[in-house]
């Protein structure tokens, strides 16, 4: 009866919107219980793979996770949202190729536990045409007080049912801070896969931070500062080699989005130079896998969505803070126009994209947002109630990268999981 009541829905909300330059309209097609219900969003579920047909799900680092310290991957399809799990040889290539763990341990008794020193942390890629996946692992153990971790990417050859391949992305030492002390601190993010060239591409940033412990008001407190600039490392990978494609010193990285079809990236970053404070300054930068290089673009405070034109050569990018779009020359990096779309505030409850050639999408906070990038006008405003009655303005939402649907995941008012996905196709 719900599931009716909600397609009646749909069927209006399509009335309502698509006598608009909107060709289009979102159907429901599915919905499934597939996340960790009573959460603030535990489960991640939101990395597409294989070229659309699939969301990679695990749930984050210390909530206990069904993925974790298993040597398998989980996948959720589109748009039937059934769930699988997939076995991955970890354990036998690490056998073949033990000097890759620190200390050349697979696993060590913690508690009076056998507990494995390493863990599939994410799903880069998975791609069932082109028969490869590329996997996160990151090994981390303790000798006494001080924590090393070494994170790898692992190239698994879906034919074969084999690791044939691990980079060291970085090999990371915390030492321990009694009163004062630096550590290095590295992170990397996966920016995406293009399957037309077998490439995968990501981030590696490296960053010192100077700690020091104090008391006050007979607390133990910590205050921690940055150390010089922020390296970014963008990186290519292939079955054959890992290469540096740019480098970018900043004082401070953001948000990096990244267009498969113009194999390109936007990295939104900030040239503050009083680095114990909030970050000024912004600065955007578009790097090119294609030549290897970069040029710099204009870009607002706190930008946490960003969308290419691939037709127009254009970015669209909104501010957080004046809740501005900002549209620019992807060549010249200039900006050329702006539209004023409402809401500052966090990046949590929203999404941004291009779902049709010259239509923009945007939920800010429950509310969908229509823009005609043409005409740079707001075409139509529209609650996520009105489409699924009774769903919290708190849900999340996600626009496959192929435009082809929308995922939401339903909350309460109270913005606590209720464990449901809903796929609405668009057509």
């Amino acid at each position: 009866m719900k599931n009716r009541k909600i397609l009646l829905s749909v069927l209006i909300f399509a009335v309502l919107l698509f006598g608009s330059s909107v060709k289009k309209s979102f159907l429901l097609t599915g919905s499934a219980d597939l996340v960790k219900k009573n959460t603030y969003g535990n489960t991640c579920w939101y990395n597409v793979v294989d070229r659309n047909r699939m969301l990679y799900v695990f749930d984050k680092y210390g909530y206990n996770p069904f993925e974790h310290f298993n040597d398998t991957v989980s996948f959720i399809k589109i748009p039937s949202l059934e769930k699988i799990n997939i076995e991955v040889p970890v354990e036998k290539f690490l056998k073949d190729n033990k000097n890759l763990m620190v200390d050349g341990l697979l696993y060590e008794n913690v508690n009076n536990k056998k507990r494995k020193n390493y863990r599939i942390s994410n799903c880069f890629f998975y791609d069932s045409e082109n028969m490869a996946a590329g996997l996160e692992l990151i090994n981390n153990v303790y000798r006494g007080r001080t924590k090393f971790n070494r994170k790898y990417y692992l190239h698994w050859d879906l034919k074969s049912n084999k690791i044939i391949k691990a980079y060291l992305l970085y090999d990371e030492i915390w030492n321990p801070i009694d009163k004062k002390g630096s550590n290095t601190y590295y992170f990397f993010d996966g920016l995406g896969y293009n399957y037309k060239n077998r490439m995968f591409y990501g981030k590696l940033s490296k960053t010192v931070l100077i700690s020091e412990n104090y008391i006050e008001d007979g607390k133990k407190r910590t205050k921690s500062i940055q150390d010089g600039d922020q390296r970014n490392q963008f990186i290519s990978i292939d079955l054959n080699d890992k290469k540096i494609v740019s480098e970018i010193i900043i004082n401070r990285g953001g948000d990096i989005f990244y267009n498969m079809d113009l194999n390109i990236c936007f990295f939104h970053a900030y040239k503050s130079t009083d680095i114990d404070k909030e970050p000024k300054d912004p600065i955007g930068f578009i790097i090119n896998f294609e030549n290897d290089g970069y040029n710099v673009i204009d870009s607002q405070m706190w930008t946490y969505w960003a969308e290419f034109d691939r037709e127009k050569n254009l970015l669209y990018q909104i501010s957080s803070i004046t809740g501005k779009m900002w549209i620019n020359d992807i060549v010249t990096g200039k900006k050329i126009n702006e539209l004023y779309l409402g809401d500052a505030g966090d990046g949590e409850y929203r999404d941004f994209g291009l779902i049709e050639p010259n239509v923009l999408f945007y939920n800010i906070r429950g509310r969908f947002v229509f823009v005609d990038c043409d005409q740079l006008k707001i075409i139509k405003n529209l609650m996520i109630n009105e489409i699924i009655p009774g769903i919290s303005c708190f849900s999340r939402t996600f626009l496959l990268p192929d435009r082809s649907g929308m995922i939401i995941e339903e909350r309460t008012d109270k913005n606590r999981t209720t464990g449901i996905l809903y796929f609405l196709k668009y057509q």
